[in-house]
């Protein structure tokens, strides 16, 4: 106080100031301080908010509050803004969004990461760093253990322990995968440890050695960049320069572990060959071989085409999966199990005088080329194919195939008469048909070819343009002139009629026929084919696979399904980098990905997923410029086959009368451009309460629409004429006569009260084209091409998953899980 009263005024209020300023300097200090340490934070423990979209029926994984471990699967079934609805066991859950992660990406991050694919170490004592660092150019350090249990049970928890050195230790699920965490080994050369980290030790100099006389490894290089000449998939074979025994250890190369500028760039994450255990080793110390790619020589004859070996999936019986086939490159056409096999082929070819030889006079010649496929070990399939697009052709070249409508309506009704459904397959089905029809010049194969001497086909070869043609018109033929008669709806689809009685049905995909009938059916057609073509197969128990549909025969179902299929479709991987970019466009590898994933998908919604057909018709509008974010929505749809569904056929009563029923539904400019709508609908053939789904669809509204109204109106005119065209066939197959196609019933459901009010009132709508569609829909009622068009509440509409995302399937499901529509008894 002294000291303050002795200084002047002027120098007071300096020393005020100074301290004040000192004050609000060091306050503005501790709260930039405090804000960077809670924003370091929330990145370390990664819990900022991404906007992020479940989807009903997502499985995920979920974090309770103040919870370490991961708890789950569970299934989303619903979001509202950041809270997300989980169902898990008998408990609904309400769990905020940065507390969920989705099964599918949480396995994967887990597997990435302890395969190191995503991830790089350097030592076991430092800690890792998180966030980016360019330009310090940090290496990240970590210590990771994974351990997974198995389960029998898919709705099982389970749980994998992933600790980081410096952090707290968290719970994340995965599974599948049976990894475990070893100590470290030294960090001396060729130090190997059991997961993705690192070893200490640099290495600048690399010693590569080769095995004299042995020619299928070679050496490996560097790079300018001092990394070794290894590629993902790589086979190596490799040993330690310090360790005094000459034995290799054979691997495959999973990926780089280091950093390419870092001192652990030749780091490598490899896959023993002996026990298929995972670990990293530092190459650069190591004497390192890699297996020499197989050749293809381009000098050879133009019927041995360059083909890179790839793996096919090949049908086989129905209790197998599936089984690889694998096309052989011509570098091996000369082992004998191959040559034994393209000589089987050439016998095939006499034995049908498939060609006949004529005298080589300049002739315009199509060649030849062999197409060897490998099946199981030494079992090989050799056929010698026509380069039909070298043949100038203005003929038709088209051929019908069954329908899949017309096969369920085949299947139903073979059910009900209690017919057994057999499967038959034709061997070498075009080189059995009708000759040809013109003159085809063809080079023979190179090991036949004799000087002066060229083949004149005179049976439809493979490769042809018109050889399904050929053959089909040729089956036809032989069918209609045994007494069966084709379809008129369906040119695939054959009957036959005793005493103007169905008792058996035929529908063919080229080779492959669908049969079924009583025994006097097969006594009289069934027999003649098999005696007049030669057959490869013909299933008749109650389970098989055709056209790779799962069939399942019992006393009261038949069922359908795709589950072997289902298994094989995966997702596409995204990389880390590109997952948070979902506007930027696909590069040319990942559209093709993204098309032939949609092409899996396309084909079980057509098939026996009609959940998932809203879902896959919304993605293929993207076809022209899809993006990541696209290609995130399509691998979401993946996650849906992980529930088991099918269809099943039961026996409807025929003596008390069918109907067909139509559900079809609308969604008012629902579309990305929020100009045109959408349009669905389900058709069923039923007796009683008993129902057969026989086809559904899913797709954009003819026109622009300016009402719902409008295109509820729409839809189900689209619904209704196709039930027309299914009656034809079911009128057709059971009665034969022309005009008795009202003996079959046809009943449509809306949901558009507006709609029913319209067709059953004298008042007319203000839309003149709106007008014309729903005059066309009481003409239908009226002369009772139609018999009656009925409202269901939105609850009840099982055609409301066609037109709309995120719709509950449940009751679609169970329908036709089922084959039953509850209320349907009293409506003809």
């Amino acid at each position: 106080l002294k000291s303050i009263t002795s200084l002047g005024e002027k120098e007071v209020g300096k020393v005020l100031a100074d301290h004040l300023q000192c004050m609000q300097t060091s306050r503005k200090a501790f709260f930039e301080a405090n804000q960077n340490a809670k924003v370091k934070r929330s990145l370390s423990d990664r819990i900022c908010h991404v906007e992020e979209r479940y989807y009903m029926g997502d499985l995920v994984y979920y974090k309770k509050e103040n919870q370490k471990k991961w708890s789950g699967p569970a299934t989303v079934i619903g979001q509202d803004g950041k809270l997300v609805f989980i169902r898990h066991g008998g408990f609904v859950l309400r769990v905020h969004v940065t507390k969920v992660v989705l099964k599918s990406r949480a396995d994967k991050e887990v597997i990435d990461q302890a395969q190191g694919d995503e991830s790089s170490g350097s030592s076991a004592e430092k800690s890792e760093t998180r966030g980016v660092a360019a330009e310090n150019n940090r290496s990240r350090d970590s210590s990771v253990g994974v351990r997974a249990e198995e389960s029998d049970s898919s709705e099982s928890e389970e749980e994998v322990e992933v600790s980081r050195t410096g952090e707290q230790s968290v719970q994340r699920p995965v599974r599948g995968v049976e990894l475990e965490s070893s100590p470290r080994a030294s960090s001396g050369a060729g130090a190997e440890m059991d997961l993705v980290g690192g070893a200490t030790g640099s290495g600048e100099s690399t010693r590569i050695s080769v095995l004299e006389g042995d020619h299928n490894w070679e050496s490996v290089t560097l790079k300018k960049n001092g990394v070794l000449d290894l590629q993902k998939d790589s086979e190596i074979r490799y040993k330690s320069q310090e360790l005094t025994d000459d034995n290799w250890e054979s691997a495959t190369v999973i990926g780089s572990g280091g950093k390419v500028k870092g001192k652990n760039r030749n780091l490598f994450n490899i896959k023993k060959t002996s026990d298929d255990s995972l670990h990293h080793v530092h190459l650069d110390k190591c004497e390192v071989e890699k297996k020499v790619q197989e050749r293809v020589d381009s000098d050879e004859s133009q019927e041995f085409e360059d083909s890179s070996e790839h793996i096919l999936y090949v049908e086989d019986q129905y209790e197998n999966s599936v089984v690889h086939a694998v096309n052989v490159t011509k570098d091996r056409f000369n082992e004998p199990e191959i040559v034994k096999a393209m000589e089987a082929e050439l016998d095939v070819w006499k034995k049908y005088g498939v060609y006949k030889e004529v005298k080589d006079n300049g002739q315009k010649t199509v060649s030849t080329r062999w197409v060897v496929t490998q099946k199981g070990k030494n079992v090989y399939k050799a056929r010698l194919v026509v380069r039909g697009f070298e043949e100038e052709l203005d003929s038709h070249v088209d051929s019908p195939t069954g329908d899949k409508c017309s096969s369920r309506i085949m299947m139903a009704l073979a059910n009900s008469h209690n017919w057994k459904i057999e499967s038959m397959d034709i061997k070498a089905a075009f080189l059995q048909s009708q000759c040809l029809d013109r003159v085809v010049y063809v080079k023979p194969p190179r090991n036949l070819k004799k000087v002066g001497v060229i083949w004149q086909l005179e049976k439809p070869a493979y490769g042809l343009n018109d050889s399904p043609r050929n053959w089909y018109n040729s089956l036809k033929e032989f069918l209609l002139s045994i007494g069966c008669s084709v379809c008129k709806y369906d040119p695939a689809l054959f009957y036959y009629r005793v005493n103007n009685k169905l008792i058996g049905m035929l529908s063919l995909h080229v080779d492959d026929f669908l049969i079924c009938g009583n025994q006097k059916f097969k006594s009289l057609i069934v027999k003649k084919i098999v005696e007049y073509y030669d057959i490869s197969s013909h299933v008749s128990s109650g389970s098989f696979k055709y056209i790779g549909i799962n069939i399942s025969q019992s006393d009261d179902f038949v069922t359908l399904d795709q589950f072997d299929y289902a298994r094989s479709v995966q997702i596409v991987d995204i990389p880390s980098k590109r997952r948070m970019c979902k506007d930027s466009a696909l590069t040319a590898s990942e559209k093709t990905q993204y098309l032939s994933l949609l092409g899996k998908l396309s084909w079980l919604s057509y098939i026996s997923r009609p959940d998932l057909k809203w879902d896959v018709y919304n993605m293929s509008r993207h076809n022209k410029n899809p993006t990541i974010g696209d290609l995130q929505e399509l691998n979401k749809i993946v996650s849906k086959l992980n529930v088991r569904k099918r269809i099943r056929l039961p026996k409807l009563d025929i003596k008390k009368g069918l109907k067909i029923v139509v559900y079809s539904d609308a969604s008012f400019g629902n579309l990305d451009n929020k100009v045109n709508s959408s349009r669905g609908y389900i058709i069923f053939l039923c007796s009683g309460e008993q129902a057969c789904c026989l086809t559904w669809a899913s797709n954009k509204v003819s026109r622009v629409v300016s009402s719902t109204l409008e295109s509820e109106t729409l839809a189900c005119v689209d619904g209704l004429n196709h039930a027309e065209w299914l009656r034809g066939i079911v009128s057709e197959l059971l009665f034969g006569i022309e005009g008795r196609e009202t003996l079959v019933s046809i009943v449509g459901f809306t949901d558009s009260n507006q709609l029913y009010q319209s067709l059953h009132s004298t008042h007319m709508v203000s839309n003149h084209k709106l007008r014309r569609d729903i005059e066309i829909l009481k003409e239908k009622l009226t002369t009772g091409v139609v018999n009656q068009v009925k409202w269901v509440p939105t609850g009840d509409m099982l055609a409301d998953p066609l037109t709309k995302k995120g719709v509950d399937c449940r009751k679609l499901d169970h329908v036709l899980e089922t084959g039953s529509i509850p209320g349907l008894s009293g409506i003809s």
